[in-house]
C-alpha cells in the first residue's frame, strides 16, 4: 500500500531501528509507518558488521532513499549521508 506520505528517491528521512540481522542489515520503521531495510553494504563505507554492533533496536537515525523497486519497496542508505573516505 502506497500513500501520499511515502518518501521518494533522494529524500532524507528519520527512521527507527526495529531489528538488526547481521547477515542482512537493519530493519527500520519509516515515518509513514512502513518498514524498510538498510542492507549491510548500505549502512557504512567499511566494517559494516562491526558498526552494526554499536546500534540497537529503538535507535533513531537519518537515511537517504536511494531507489524505489518495482514492487514499491524502497532501498535505504545510511552511508550515502556519511563522508566517503576515498574522497577525503
Amino acid at each position: 500500500m502506497i500513500t501520499n506520505s511515502t518518501p521518494s528517491v533522494g529524500d532524507i528521512i528519520h527512521v527507527k531501528i526495529t531489528n538488526i540481522v547481521e547477515s542482512l542489515g537493519v530493519f527500520v520503521r519509516m515515518p509513514n509507518g512502513f518498514d524498510g531495510l538498510i542492507r549491510t553494504n548500505d549502512f557504512a563505507w567499511f566494517n559494516q558488521t562491526n558498526i552494526l554492533k554499536s546500534f540497537s533496536c529503538g535507535d533513531k537515525l537519518y537515511v537517504k532513499v536511494i531507489r524505489e523497486l518495482p514492487d514499491g519497496k524502497l532501498n535505504l542508505s545510511r552511508k550515502e549521508l556519511l563522508p566517503n573516505p576515498r574522497t577525503l
